[in-house]
């Protein structure tokens, strides 16, 4: 049987900094998660509402030229 120090298993990648939670904890890290990815989905998409007529535009002139 080898025995690996933590410096080597810190080398590796294999030093996991998940501490034990209950399982409360775990589902409010989980939502705050959440709610950042969709905070972030919602700014590209007014973003992309913004200029979606200038894309569109563009797009229309370059595939379909009249």
């Amino acid at each position: 049987m080898t025995v690996v120090n933590e410096d080597e298993n810190h080398e590796k990648g294999n030093d996991i900094d998940d501490p034990q939670l209950p399982l409360t904890e775990h589902l409010r890290e989980l939502r705050k998660r959440m709610v950042y990815i969709f905070s972030c989905m919602l700014v590209v998409f007014l973003g992309a509402w913004g200029v979606s007529n200038y894309i569109w535009t563009s797009s229309r002139l370059r595939w379909c030229p009249l």
